[in-house]
């Protein structure tokens, strides 16, 4: 049983102790290192992940073999590669460790059956697909109307820990330019 994700739950989704118990025993560790594949394309994702430390990206591969980071999560957040997981088919992403990271994980059985016997449960899965899709959309927005300086100043003001802390090559990828561009945009910005 994981005591971060416990607390998460009280905390943050106003769980009672006892059903963030049996929500959390539910769980299973797993510790990955730096740069560690957790799930390949074409596999199916059976699994979603709380992160209890580090960061977790998913990204897909271009036919030129280029990387394009679509999502980062750090810690107290849940990931997964959500169309594999929910539709059980061959991922077209991948989802890689970006740091060393302490996860717990649900089967895609076990998910669904905190579904359909907790509320609370499905309730704080609805909320946290909302905000990764206002997360997703937002990201997509600033693709479209700022140029690549205006997008890494307004990422450096409002998510300081996701430029401080992903390396160049992945902040790149997920800014869409390459990461010559992003470090002379970082040192234009000094």
């Amino acid at each position: 049983m994981s005591d971060q994700l416990e607390s998460f739950l009280i905390k943050d989704a106003a769980f009672s102790k006892h059903l963030a118990q049996e929500i959390s025993a539910n769980f299973t560790e797993s510790n990955y290192q730096r740069r560690e594949t957790i799930l390949g394309a074409g596999e199916i994702c059976r699994k979603m992940f709380f992160i209890e430390e580090g960061c977790i990206r998913i990204y897909c591969l271009n036919d030129e073999g280029q990387e394009w980071t679509r999502y980062v999560a750090f810690e107290n957040e849940f990931v997964t590669v959500i169309p594999s997981f929910i539709n059980q088919v061959p991922s077209r992403s991948n989802l890689e460790s970006v740091e060393p990271s302490k996860l717990q994980s649900i089967s895609f059985n076990g998910f669904k059956q905190l579904i359909h016997t907790y509320p609370q449960w499905e309730k704080l899965y609805r909320l946290s697909l909302e905000q990764a899709y206002i997360k997703s959309i937002e990201r997509i927005e600033r693709l479209i109307m700022m140029d690549s300086k205006t997008l890494y100043n307004a990422y450096r003001r409002a998510n300081s820990m996701m430029v401080n802390r992903l390396p160049n090559k992945v902040l790149a990828s997920y800014f869409g330019i390459s990461a010559e561009t992003l470090s002379r945009i970082k040192i234009k910005s000094k």
